[in-house]
């Protein structure tokens, strides 16, 4: 098929934000779960660990689009908004 075309900034930004958001609602479930004093503890319930690193991959080639890569690094990196490390 080929590549259509390049993800603006926003849209990788908006995938982040939305990982973000599962996580959060995850983590909820399983506070109000354990609200609950069921003891008993399944692999489903777990809730899914923070985002450490973020990897340019599985939407085409990221050097071919290296100006919206680079503004989103910029917004992730920035410690007044998504806190991501520089390294």
């Amino acid at each position: 098929m080929g590549k259509l075309r390049n993800l603006s900034s926003d849209e990788i930004l908006v995938q982040f934000f939305y990982a973000l958001k599962i996580i959060r609602l995850s983590q909820q479930q399983q506070l109000d779960s354990n609200d609950d004093d069921d003891d008993t503890m399944s692999h489903a319930n777990l809730p899914l660990p923070e985002i450490t690193n973020v990897v340019f991959m599985g939407m085409g080639e990221p050097s071919d689009n290296a100006v919206n890569v680079r503004n989103a690094l910029q917004i992730l990196t920035n410690v007044d908004l998504f806190h991501m490390g520089q390294t």
